[in-house]
Formats: C-alpha cells, sequence, structure tokens
C-alpha cells in the first residue's frame, strides 16, 4: 500500500519543492492553510504529514491538537522558518516526530521521511505482537473452570471469563465498565471500597 503523505505549507514555491520531493516516496496531498489540513486529513487518512508551523488561521500547532482529537495517528514531522527555543520545546511537547528548520534540504526530507516511515512499521509490528498475546492469553483465561474478574485501580470491570458470565448469569455487556461491587454481596461491599482505597495509597 502506497504511503500517504500530506504536506501542509503556505508558500507555493515550498510546498512545490517539498512535493517534488516526496512524490517518489508516495501518494501525496497538499494543503495550504491548517483548517484544509485538518479537513484533508480527515479524509486521506495520511500517513505522515509535513506540516508548517506559521499557517493562515490555526498554526501548525492548532492542527495537531485537532488531529489528536479526531484521533488520527499520523506521524507529523513540523518545519519553521523560527527556530526558537519556545517553538521547538512546543513541538516536543506536542509530540511531533521532527522539528526541522527552513530551508529544509531534500536529502533530509528523504531521510527524516524513511526513518519516520521505519517507526511507524516497528511500532505496528510491537502492537501486532502484543495484540496477539493477549488474544492467546484471553483465550485460555476464558477455558479456565474458575471464575476470572479483572478490574483497574477503580474497580472498574475490563474482563470477566465466560465462567464468571455462567456462574453470575451476566451477560459480558452488563459487567463490563461497572463496578466490581456487583459481584459482591451487599454485606462485604463497604469492606471492598476500603480495599480499592487502600490500593490506590500504595
Amino acid at each position: 500500500m502506497a504511503v500517504k503523505i500530506l504536506i501542509v505549507e503556505d508558500d507555493p514555491v515550498t510546498q512545490l519543492q517539498y512535493s517534488e520531493i516526496l512524490k517518489k516516496q508516495g501518494t501525496v496531498y497538499l494543503a495550504s492553510s491548517g483548517e484544509e489540513a485538518i479537513i484533508l486529513a480527515m479524509v486521506v487518512k495520511p500517513d505522515v504529514i509535513f506540516l508548517d508551523i506559521e499557517l493562515p488561521g490555526c498554526n501548525g500547532f492548532d492542527v495537531v491538537q485537532k488531529l489528536k482529537s479526531k484521533q488520527i495517528p499520523a506521524s507529523v514531522i513540523m518545519i519553521t522558518a523560527h527556530n526558537t527555543p519556545q517553538n521547538f520545546i512546543e513541538s516536543v511537547n506536542s509530540g511531533v516526530s521532527y522539528f526541522l528548520t527552513k530551508p529544509v534540504h531534500a536529502d533530509v526530507i528523504e531521510v527524516v521521511l524513511s526513518n519516520t516511515l521505519q517507526r511507524r512499521q516497528q511500532k505496528a509490528n510491537s502492537l501486532a505482537v502484543i495484540k496477539n498475546a493477549e488474544s492467546k492469553f484471553s483465550n485460555i483465561i476464558s477455558m479456565l473452570s474458575e471464575a476470572v474478574v479483572v478490574s483497574d485501580e477503580k474497580g472498574i470491570i475490563q474482563f470477566v471469563n465466560q465462567y464468571c458470565l455462567n456462574l453470575f448469569g451476566y451477560e459480558h455487556e452488563e459487567l463490563i465498565g461497572k463496578n466490581v461491587k456487583i459481584l459482591t454481596p451487599p454485606s462485604i461491599a463497604k469492606q471492598h471500597d476500603q480495599y480499592i482505597e487502600e490500593y490506590n495509597k500504595t
């Protein structure tokens, strides 16, 4: 599958330069403003975004935050003509992959893109391994002839196995997201609350 690259740059000459370099690496999409970038990203779901900080309307940092709120997991490479400490710190805090200062040479763009794609692939591979391990663990737990309940630190149920459902007579959706006290007798509910409180203090 071709890599999808979104270039967000309001200067037409610079935008064309980036496009000529990156079109060899994948499918390139162009945006000239922050608002246009957000709309386009929601439609095409880019893998990598080359994002200028100084844009008409909302700036690059605003774009990053809005993309996060829309749950668009693109890797962002921030670009600016103003290499100030404030821009650098805000870029790091925004979680971008790279911070580049204009003018950016073609070889730098190519190396940065290559490294970014490698990181994305490594992350995808790691997530696949974790998901596979979780699936195997879930299958093993589901086959146990004992009730298994997994809750978070607040006592909210995250997982129950089939034996637990059969034992208590609940459906899966009736328990997930509920407080584990739903499975405890009223006589020990208060004791359970105290246990959770003590656990969270450790």
